[in-house]
């Protein structure tokens, strides 16, 4: 019998004495046997469950999303999405050019909006410009429109809802975050405007629509959301 599940020495102990005081002669050598027999199984399937118990809520290292290693036309689908709010507005009104892009992504993806304020007033400037832009009749689920009050808070959220794709406008907090996630964009609107008119049915738009990061592979910077979009058809 493995003894991992024989019990303290204190719990042998306590069996062992019931065995003496019952007159060992008695019984006999085979009685003795069951009982401890008995003992063993007792803590064998008691500690059983608490060990499936502790792995089953061992921290997820992945989301277990297959498509998270290419950012393609289709593979975002499903994805979760984790978009700064202010990357994509002036002040509380959403900026005319994205609204189209984040419905979309509210149908096709999980999409988890945060943004930083200081009031409740401006929490409910965001849930009502969200209503007034169509995010949540086109999917967004009302508790995915997060708030903080601090740039660390922003920070602590995108490390805990973990996404498969981040979206910020901010360089400092995407280079904190890149080396943890799968794909981040980030909006740099002193990118030139993306011209679709002037090019040719044959040219290449997406390296001037879209820019690798200097430091990580993983993060492409564009002007705007739409147009980040706009290459992934392109491509």
């Amino acid at each position: 019998i493995n003894a991992e599940y024989m019990g303290t020495p204190s719990e042998c102990l306590f069996f062992f004495d019931m065995a003496k005081q019952s007159k060992v002669g008695e019984w006999g050598i085979g009685w003795v046997a069951v009982l401890l027999g008995l003992v063993s199984l007792y803590f064998y399937f008691t500690s059983r469950p608490r060990r499936r118990r502790q792995q089953a809520i061992r921290p997820r290292t992945s989301q277990g999303n297959s498509n998270t290693s290419v950012l393609s036309r289709q593979t975002y689908h499903g994805w979760k999405v984790l978009l700064n709010y202010k990357s994509i507005s002036n002040g509380y009104v959403v900026k005319q050019e994205e609204e189209e892009t984040i419905r979309h992504l509210a149908q096709v993806s999980d999409l988890h909006i945060i943004t930083q304020v200081e009031t409740d007033e401006e929490e409910e400037l965001v849930r009502s410009a969200c209503n007034k832009s169509g995010f949540t009749q086109s999917g967004l689920l009302p508790y995915k429109i997060l708030f903080c009050s601090t740039k660390k808070g922003r920070e602590a959220f995108g490390r805990q809802i973990m996404p498969s794709l981040y979206i910020d406008n901010d360089p400092s907090l995407v280079e904190v975050l890149a080396p943890h996630l799968p794909h981040v964009i980030l909006l740099d609107e002193n990118l030139p405007d993306a011209n679709y008119s002037s090019c040719s049915p044959t040219e290449t738009t997406s390296p001037l629509l879209v820019q690798p990061h200097p430091v990580f592979s993983n993060v492409k910077v564009s002007r705007t959301l739409s147009d980040f979009f706009r290459s992934l058809n392109n491509s």
